[in-house]
């Protein structure tokens, strides 16, 4: 009996110190702010994605581009070569070089974007109506009205 007491006072003990530890509060993640970032880290964000995202379609056609030319090259002799193939056609500073010439590729197409929305921006700034305040007179007189400031004697 003593013992079965024992085992429900510890059972208790548990259950209660882990209510104690429950959350209570909602856990629902708020939506970002618009001025929980700055501008930079937007613009940051939006090259990161543009670079990378449009990298396996530039990639893509850097190959197709590549493989027309090399055929052209070869006095267009022959079926038009497979892009799809595995990369077993071409040599390792041929991949380098179309792996280089498809990043840069993306890194301009991520720096027009840029400019471009620079520009956007800085033109909406700039064509914002600023706030205009019209004093009455009697709060500032006209000049004529004006007192003349002591001179010194």
């Amino acid at each position: 009996m003593k013992k079965g007491l024992k085992y429900l006072f510890i059972l208790v003990l548990i259950f209660k110190s882990l209510s104690c530890f429950a959350q209570t509060s909602d856990t629902t993640p708020k939506p970002y702010e618009d001025t929980e970032f700055e501008q930079w880290q937007l613009d940051l964000r939006r090259f990161e994605i543009i670079t990378f995202g449009a990298m396996p379609f530039i990639t893509l056609d850097t190959i197709i581009i590549y493989s027309g030319i090399q055929w052209g090259m070869n006095g267009f002799s022959g079926a038009f070569p497979n892009p799809f193939m595995a990369m077993s056609n071409y040599s390792q500073g041929e991949i380098i070089g179309i792996i280089v010439t498809s990043f840069t590729i993306c890194v301009c197409i991520a720096i027009t974007d840029y400019i471009i929305n620079k520009i956007k921006r800085d033109k909406a700034q700039a064509n914002t109506v600023q706030d205009v305040y019209v004093m009455p007179e009697s709060l500032n007189p006209p000049p004529e009205k004006q007192a003349e400031p002591p001179t010194e004697e």
